[in-house]
Protein backbone atom coordinates (compact mmCIF):
# COMPACT_ATOMS: atom_id res chain seq x y z
CA UNK A 1 0.00 0.00 0.00
CA UNK A 2 1.29 3.46 -1.04
CA UNK A 3 2.43 6.12 1.19
CA UNK A 4 -0.65 8.45 0.05
CA UNK A 5 -3.25 5.77 1.18
CA UNK A 6 -2.17 5.65 4.54
CA UNK A 7 -2.39 9.92 4.91
CA UNK A 8 -4.01 9.68 7.90
CA UNK A 9 -6.27 8.76 8.18
CA UNK A 10 -3.48 9.72 8.87
CA UNK A 11 5.06 11.49 -29.03
CA UNK A 12 6.03 14.10 -32.44
CA UNK A 13 4.98 15.26 -35.48
CA UNK A 14 7.06 17.85 -38.01
CA UNK A 15 6.31 21.44 -36.81
CA UNK A 16 4.63 22.80 -34.03
CA UNK A 17 3.07 20.02 -31.43
CA UNK A 18 -0.66 18.86 -32.96
CA UNK A 19 -3.95 19.50 -31.57
CA UNK A 20 -5.19 16.23 -32.32
CA UNK A 21 -9.30 15.69 -31.64
CA UNK A 22 -10.96 15.09 -29.12
CA UNK A 23 -12.44 11.92 -30.17
CA UNK A 24 -8.93 10.63 -30.62
CA UNK A 25 -8.95 7.59 -28.28
CA UNK A 26 -8.76 4.16 -29.40
CA UNK A 27 -11.36 2.42 -26.55
CA UNK A 28 -9.50 -0.69 -26.96
CA UNK A 29 -6.19 0.89 -25.86
CA UNK A 30 -7.68 3.33 -22.64
CA UNK A 31 -6.34 2.84 -19.80
CA UNK A 32 -3.68 2.31 -17.29
CA UNK A 33 -0.73 0.14 -17.62
CA UNK A 34 2.34 -0.60 -14.45
CA UNK A 35 5.64 -2.11 -15.92
CA UNK A 36 7.69 -1.76 -12.90
CA UNK A 37 8.00 1.75 -11.04
CA UNK A 38 6.52 2.72 -14.03
CA UNK A 39 2.96 3.82 -15.33
CA UNK A 40 1.27 4.93 -18.84
CA UNK A 41 -2.29 6.20 -18.71
CA UNK A 42 -4.08 6.23 -22.30
CA UNK A 43 -7.24 8.54 -21.69
CA UNK A 44 -10.63 8.44 -23.07
CA UNK A 45 -10.09 12.14 -24.22
CA UNK A 46 -6.48 11.68 -26.14
CA UNK A 47 -4.43 12.33 -23.35
CA UNK A 48 -1.91 10.29 -22.48
CA UNK A 49 0.94 10.04 -19.03
CA UNK A 50 3.98 8.91 -18.29
CA UNK A 51 4.68 8.76 -14.73
CA UNK A 52 7.60 6.74 -11.73
CA UNK A 53 6.77 6.18 -8.43
CA UNK A 54 3.34 7.91 -8.46
CA UNK A 55 5.56 11.08 -9.95
CA UNK A 56 3.98 12.68 -13.48
CA UNK A 57 7.39 12.47 -15.66
CA UNK A 58 5.60 13.19 -19.08
CA UNK A 59 2.31 14.38 -20.40
CA UNK A 60 0.67 14.82 -23.66
CA UNK A 61 -1.76 13.57 -26.26
CA UNK A 62 -2.04 10.71 -28.62
CA UNK A 63 -4.23 9.24 -31.71
CA UNK A 64 -5.06 5.90 -32.43
CA UNK A 65 -5.93 3.99 -35.56
CA UNK A 66 -6.51 0.20 -35.58
CA UNK A 67 -3.61 -0.43 -33.61
CA UNK A 68 -1.21 2.49 -34.82
CA UNK A 69 -0.91 5.06 -32.35
CA UNK A 70 1.01 8.46 -32.86
CA UNK A 71 2.03 10.41 -29.64
CA UNK A 72 3.20 13.80 -28.59
CA UNK A 73 4.58 14.84 -25.74
CA UNK A 74 3.17 18.43 -24.17
CA UNK A 75 4.76 19.10 -20.73
CA UNK A 76 6.79 17.33 -18.19
CA UNK A 77 10.35 17.14 -16.88
CA UNK A 78 10.94 14.41 -19.29
CA UNK A 79 8.87 15.56 -22.09
CA UNK A 80 10.22 15.49 -25.18
CA UNK A 81 10.39 18.36 -27.54
CA UNK A 82 9.35 18.79 -31.05
CA UNK A 83 10.06 17.94 -34.02
CA UNK A 84 11.15 14.47 -32.45
CA UNK A 85 7.77 12.31 -33.49
CA UNK A 86 6.78 8.80 -32.24
CA UNK A 87 4.93 6.26 -34.12
CA UNK A 88 4.13 3.24 -32.25
CA UNK A 89 2.15 -0.56 -32.85
CA UNK A 90 -0.19 -1.06 -29.89
CA UNK A 91 -1.10 -4.76 -28.89
CA UNK A 92 -4.02 -4.71 -25.91
CA UNK A 93 -5.60 -7.03 -24.21
CA UNK A 94 -7.82 -7.50 -21.19
CA UNK A 95 -4.85 -7.54 -18.78
CA UNK A 96 -1.95 -5.95 -20.49
CA UNK A 97 -0.18 -4.06 -23.20
CA UNK A 98 2.29 -4.73 -25.89
CA UNK A 99 3.99 -1.37 -27.53
CA UNK A 100 5.83 -1.84 -30.89
CA UNK A 101 8.17 1.44 -32.11
CA UNK A 102 7.81 1.85 -35.58
CA UNK A 103 9.43 5.80 -35.53
CA UNK A 104 10.99 7.67 -32.60
CA UNK A 105 13.74 9.93 -32.78
CA UNK A 106 13.82 10.34 -28.95
CA UNK A 107 15.58 7.21 -27.32
CA UNK A 108 14.83 7.95 -23.74
CA UNK A 109 10.39 7.56 -25.09
CA UNK A 110 11.00 4.91 -26.85
CA UNK A 111 12.83 3.01 -24.35
CA UNK A 112 10.68 3.54 -21.91
CA UNK A 113 7.28 2.10 -24.03
CA UNK A 114 8.94 0.08 -26.20
CA UNK A 115 8.22 -3.88 -25.30
CA UNK A 116 5.80 -6.00 -23.33
CA UNK A 117 4.96 -6.08 -20.06
CA UNK A 118 2.86 -2.91 -19.47
CA UNK A 119 0.15 -4.87 -17.32
CA UNK A 120 -3.08 -3.28 -17.18
CA UNK A 121 -3.87 -1.27 -13.69
CA UNK A 122 -7.71 -1.99 -12.76
CA UNK A 123 -8.94 0.76 -10.87
CA UNK A 124 -9.55 0.37 -7.27
CA UNK A 125 -13.14 1.31 -5.90
CA UNK A 126 -13.67 4.81 -4.47
CA UNK A 127 -13.50 4.64 -0.15
CA UNK A 128 -15.57 6.90 1.63
CA UNK A 129 -14.75 7.52 5.44
CA UNK A 130 -18.40 8.56 6.73
CA UNK A 131 -18.37 10.26 10.11
CA UNK A 132 -15.29 10.89 10.83
CA UNK A 133 -13.66 13.72 12.92
CA UNK A 134 -11.00 15.80 11.00
CA UNK A 135 -8.41 17.64 12.74
CA UNK A 136 -6.54 19.77 9.47
CA UNK A 137 -3.46 20.91 11.65
CA UNK A 138 -4.29 24.71 11.24
CA UNK A 139 -5.18 25.33 14.43
CA UNK A 140 -9.13 25.39 13.54
CA UNK A 141 -11.36 23.87 15.58
CA UNK A 142 -11.73 20.24 14.82
CA UNK A 143 -15.15 19.07 12.11
CA UNK A 144 -17.18 16.62 13.55
CA UNK A 145 -19.11 14.18 11.57
CA UNK A 146 -17.40 14.74 8.15
CA UNK A 147 -17.11 12.16 5.15
CA UNK A 148 -14.03 11.62 3.43
CA UNK A 149 -13.64 10.53 -0.23
CA UNK A 150 -10.19 8.85 -1.32
CA UNK A 151 -10.04 8.06 -5.17
CA UNK A 152 -7.30 6.28 -6.84
CA UNK A 153 -5.49 6.72 -3.39
CA UNK A 154 -5.77 10.28 -2.95
CA UNK A 155 -8.21 12.61 -1.20
CA UNK A 156 -10.61 13.70 -3.49
CA UNK A 157 -13.98 15.51 -1.84
CA UNK A 158 -14.02 16.21 2.04
CA UNK A 159 -17.86 17.21 3.22
CA UNK A 160 -20.15 17.37 5.79
CA UNK A 161 -21.61 13.72 6.02
CA UNK A 162 -25.25 12.94 4.10
CA UNK A 163 -24.63 16.69 2.41
CA UNK A 164 -22.84 14.80 -0.71
CA UNK A 165 -23.82 11.65 -2.74
CA UNK A 166 -21.07 9.16 -3.00
CA UNK A 167 -20.19 7.19 -5.84
CA UNK A 168 -22.27 4.65 -6.27
CA UNK A 169 -19.14 1.89 -6.64
CA UNK A 170 -17.90 3.42 -3.17
CA UNK A 171 -16.77 1.24 -0.25
CA UNK A 172 -18.16 3.09 2.90
CA UNK A 173 -16.67 2.67 6.25
CA UNK A 174 -18.37 4.13 9.22
CA UNK A 175 -15.79 4.97 11.63
CA UNK A 176 -17.83 7.52 13.81
CA UNK A 177 -15.68 8.30 16.80
CA UNK A 178 -12.35 7.70 15.00
CA UNK A 179 -9.97 10.97 13.66
CA UNK A 180 -8.25 11.98 10.31
CA UNK A 181 -5.10 14.13 10.48
CA UNK A 182 -2.75 15.25 7.91
CA UNK A 183 0.15 13.14 7.86
CA UNK A 184 3.16 13.42 10.59
CA UNK A 185 6.23 14.18 9.73
CA UNK A 186 9.40 12.74 11.66
CA UNK A 187 12.07 15.13 11.17
CA UNK A 188 14.87 13.53 13.27
CA UNK A 189 15.53 10.05 12.56
CA UNK A 190 18.74 7.79 12.31
CA UNK A 191 18.04 5.01 9.34
CA UNK A 192 21.50 4.21 8.53
CA UNK A 193 24.31 4.78 11.07
CA UNK A 194 25.51 1.20 11.05
CA UNK A 195 24.27 -0.66 7.69
CA UNK A 196 25.68 -3.92 8.74
CA UNK A 197 24.61 -4.10 12.15
CA UNK A 198 21.81 -2.34 14.49
CA UNK A 199 20.51 -0.52 11.15
CA UNK A 200 20.54 -3.70 8.68
CA UNK A 201 18.19 -3.66 5.99
CA UNK A 202 15.40 -5.75 7.23
CA UNK A 203 15.58 -3.99 10.84
CA UNK A 204 15.05 -0.69 9.46
CA UNK A 205 12.36 -1.48 6.78
CA UNK A 206 10.60 -2.77 9.81
CA UNK A 207 10.80 0.90 11.51
CA UNK A 208 9.85 2.50 8.27
CA UNK A 209 6.67 0.11 8.09
CA UNK A 210 5.77 0.78 11.80
CA UNK A 211 6.31 4.36 10.89
CA UNK A 212 4.33 4.87 7.89
CA UNK A 213 1.27 2.80 10.05
CA UNK A 214 1.63 4.72 12.50
CA UNK A 215 0.47 8.07 10.16
CA UNK A 216 3.99 9.27 9.55
CA UNK A 217 4.39 10.13 5.78
CA UNK A 218 7.95 11.47 5.48
CA UNK A 219 11.19 11.35 7.66
CA UNK A 220 14.40 12.92 7.65
CA UNK A 221 17.41 11.17 8.45
CA UNK A 222 19.71 13.44 10.37
CA UNK A 223 23.39 12.20 8.59
CA UNK A 224 24.33 8.30 8.00
CA UNK A 225 25.48 6.06 5.54
CA UNK A 226 24.78 7.96 2.15
CA UNK A 227 24.77 4.95 -0.27
CA UNK A 228 22.33 3.06 2.17
CA UNK A 229 19.76 6.59 2.48
CA UNK A 230 19.98 6.78 -1.06
CA UNK A 231 18.93 3.02 -1.73
CA UNK A 232 16.02 3.47 1.15
CA UNK A 233 14.96 7.10 -0.48
CA UNK A 234 14.61 5.63 -4.12
CA UNK A 235 13.17 2.00 -2.62
CA UNK A 236 10.20 4.31 -0.82
CA UNK A 237 9.77 6.61 -3.83
CA UNK A 238 9.01 4.09 -6.38
CA UNK A 239 6.93 1.51 -3.51
CA UNK A 240 9.34 -1.09 -3.43
CA UNK A 241 9.26 -1.02 0.04
CA UNK A 242 6.27 0.26 2.68
CA UNK A 243 7.98 3.44 3.83
CA UNK A 244 7.19 7.08 4.53
CA UNK A 245 8.97 9.55 2.10
CA UNK A 246 12.52 9.27 3.21
CA UNK A 247 14.80 12.83 3.32
CA UNK A 248 18.66 12.75 4.60
CA UNK A 249 21.47 14.90 4.87
CA UNK A 250 25.44 14.85 4.58
CA UNK A 251 27.64 14.59 6.69
CA UNK A 252 30.10 17.36 6.66
CA UNK A 253 32.26 18.77 9.56
CA UNK A 254 35.58 19.38 11.11
CA UNK A 255 38.61 16.46 11.44
CA UNK A 256 37.24 16.27 14.91
CA UNK A 257 33.80 15.18 14.30
CA UNK A 258 35.16 11.92 12.30
CA UNK A 259 36.95 10.89 15.63
CA UNK A 260 33.23 9.68 16.37
CA UNK A 261 32.59 6.29 16.29
CA UNK A 262 28.84 6.42 14.46
CA UNK A 263 30.73 8.42 11.78
CA UNK A 264 33.50 6.12 11.21
CA UNK A 265 30.51 3.26 10.96
CA UNK A 266 28.25 4.94 8.55
CA UNK A 267 31.61 5.22 6.33
CA UNK A 268 32.65 2.38 6.27
CA UNK A 269 33.48 0.61 2.90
Amino acid sequence: MNRLSWLWLTLALVGPAPRFPQAAADTGLVGTYRRGSFEVAFEADGRYRVAQGGATGVEGRYRSSGDAVAIVDETGPFACAPPQRGRYVARPSADSLTLLAVEDSCDERRRGLTGAGWARVRPEAPVALAHVTVIDGTGAQPQSDMTLLIVRGRIADLFRSGTKSLPPDAQVLDVAGRFVIPGLIDSHVHLATDPSDEDRREVVERRLRNALRGGVTSVRDMAGDGRALADLSRAALVGDIESPAIYYAAVMAGPEFFADPRVRAASRG
